[in-house]
């Protein structure tokens, strides 16, 4: 053994990856596994950005949990980009680094920043400085039917269509306990009325981290738990009221379609009227009378009454 191993401390090396996993699939347990392959300290960052229709539905948040609850063996954080992410291993003390892609975009932006602090535009607000950074590319096939070709797109999908079996399939094991509180979580970050909704704690918690809101009210009343949801979207984009479960629901049949504006100039009317909340909540029963309702409120919206 030399001099220099014995006094100088031994290398920390980590092993990372960055992605969305809006939500975490199958797919994504793949790339958990080979992180945790590469003999170093295993964790995964998730982009820390608020939630957009239509492909990013959860919130930093609900995505965190949702990994926790699919993923054992590594540790699970929020990055806003991937100088942050490499930033916060640095000052964990990591030295060197193997990073995880399917393709090599972001390794390319580690290598030309690695030991930087100015920039074009002056200092770097978040440098890092590794000794080491080893890279290790992956590949999904997406039309593979199995884990391979599982993707976040292709579970959202499961969710717009109420495909409760293929949505189970396409979580991950330990996940499949907690499928349909999963579902409804992602059918509400959605803006789609969940089929025979049923509260349930655990849709309290992962529904409380998005919203903030207490849930027994939400759960009195379904349609004003979709509005709340469809106000709350960054996206204008109309989303759709749906009257197909026929719980406690006059009406079975029939799509009210309201964009964030209209569904937050709704939500605060109801808010601040009191008196009127039964008579309301009475018009949303159905799609033809929620209809009038908006007629009277003066708000838009398009009414589908094909079922």
């Amino acid at each position: 053994m030399h001099l220099r191993q014995i006094f100088e401390a031994p290398s920390k090396r980590a092993a990372f990856a960055l992605g969305r996993l809006n939500p975490a699939t199958i797919g994504h347990e793949r790339l958990v596994n080979k992180i945790k392959e590469q003999g170093a300290d295993p964790f995964l960052f998730l982009t820390d950005r608020p939630a957009k229709l239509p492909d990013d539905p959860l919130t930093p948040q609900q995505k965190l949990m949702w990994a926790n609850d699919s993923f054992d063996g590594i540790k699970v954080m929020l990055a806003k980009n991937i100088a942050i992410a490499a930033h916060e291993l640095n000052k964990m003390g990591y030295t060197e680094v193997v990073f995880l892609e399917g393709e090599d975009k972001l390794f390319k932006i580690l290598q030309a920043y690695n030991g930087k602090t100015e920039g074009k535009k002056g200092p770097i607000e978040f440098p890092f400085d590794f000794e080491k950074i080893d890279y290790v590319r992956l590949e999904r096939d997406a039309d593979d039917p199995g884990a391979k070709g599982m993707s976040a797109s292709k579970l959202r999908k499961f969710a717009q269509d109420n495909d409760k079996d293929n949505f189970k399939a396409g979580l991950t094991q330990k996940a499949q306990p907690k499928a349909e509180v999963l579902l409804k979580t992602l059918q509400g970050a959605m803006g789609i009325d969940p089929v025979d909704r049923e509260p349930t704690e655990d849709l309290d918690i992962y529904e409380l981290i998005a919203r903030k809101k207490e849930l027994v009210v939400q759960q009195q009343k379904p349609k004003i738990d979709v509005l709340n949801n469809i106000a709350m979207r960054s996206d204008p984009k109309p989303f759709p009221l749906s009257w197909n479960a026929g719980k406690g629901e006059i009406s079975i049949g029939g799509k009210v379609y309201v964009d964030p504006k209209n569904a937050k100039q709704f939500v605060s009317f109801f808010d601040r009227n009191e008196d009127k909340q039964e008579a309301m909540l009475k018009a949303l029963k159905s799609a033809s009378t929620t209809a009038k309702l908006f007629d009277v409120l003066g708000l838009k919206y398009k009414l589908d009454m094909e079922r």
